[in-house]
């Protein structure tokens, strides 16, 4: 009977490592984007000298003739007119919440475009993690067609303020522990993808949304089915976001009051 047990455990204790190792080498992938960015090599210049001209040997050097128009004093060339400076653009501010807020006001309509997007999600965390937001967001990218967004971001998992996030938002971490922990300096994609649309006064995701972590995908509702997890993850109150309209474009989203 012992010996039984010992080969159940052994086969259980087998499967786990295995489950481990699995949902690990998942985990641990990191988007092509993310990965050119980092490693992109810096540009050097390179160091060898021009080779030098070949010395012409005595007997082939040509023989200088002294002429009457050696002996006539010589112009001197005018001064070549000095090449216009290039002007470089100064560089745009991101887009903050404000700004579109403003815009919204003023317009009653707002364009965004993915890029836009981009630094509305990073301005949006510096402004709620001041100082840290930097620490944890090593890079985001959003993409927007007309039938949904795709938002991708890897961040830190250790230097996340964890404390300060929202309780709807404190199941991550727990997930996240159970299919193989943060580590030390790990980085770790995440992905949602889905269309926002406007429902009886609240911005909602459509029921094929899904969040990826790593190579590991759930769809938006399971995860807000979870216990300790509130479907306001997928529900926003308009009276929280300062607009009622959604119209989605390839390549930007178009808000309005």
């Amino acid at each position: 009977m012992k010996k039984y047990l010992l080969i159940a455990f052994a086969v259980l204790l087998a499967g786990s490592l295995g489950f481990y190792f699995y949902t690990q080498s998942r985990l641990d992938y990191l988007p092509e984007w993310y990965e050119q960015d980092a490693s992109e090599p810096a540009v050097s210049m390179p160091e060898d000298k021009l080779p030098e001209s070949p010395a012409v040997p005595d007997e082939e050097a040509p023989v200088a003739v002294d002429t009457e128009e050696d002996r006539t004093p010589a112009r001197k060339p005018a001064a070549a007119p000095a090449p216009a400076a290039k002007k470089t653009p100064a560089p745009q501010p991101e887009v903050t919440a404000k700004d579109v807020a403003k815009t919204l006001q003023e317009a009653h309509t707002v364009r965004i475009r993915q890029d836009e997007l981009d630094d509305l999600i990073r301005t949006t965390l510096e402004q709620q993690f001041p100082g840290k937001s930097t620490e944890f967001m090593k890079g985001v990218k959003s993409t927007i067609a007309e039938d949904k967004v795709d938002v991708e971001m890897v961040v830190d998992m250790e230097k996340i303020p964890w404390e300060d996030l929202p309780k709807d938002a404190q199941f991550a971490r727990g997930l996240i522990e159970q299919f193989g922990g943060i580590k030390s300096g790990s980085e770790l994609f995440l992905k949602i993808s889905g269309k926002p649309e406007i429902r009886e006064n609240e911005l909602v995701f459509d029921d094929n949304t899904q969040v990826q972590m790593g190579k590991i995908s759930y769809p938006l509702k399971t995860l807000a089915a979870l216990p300790g997890v509130s479907d306001k993850i997928s529900r926003i109150p308009l009276s929280k976001l300062g607009f009622k309209q959604l119209t989605l474009e390839d390549g930007a989203m178009v808000l309005g009051k």
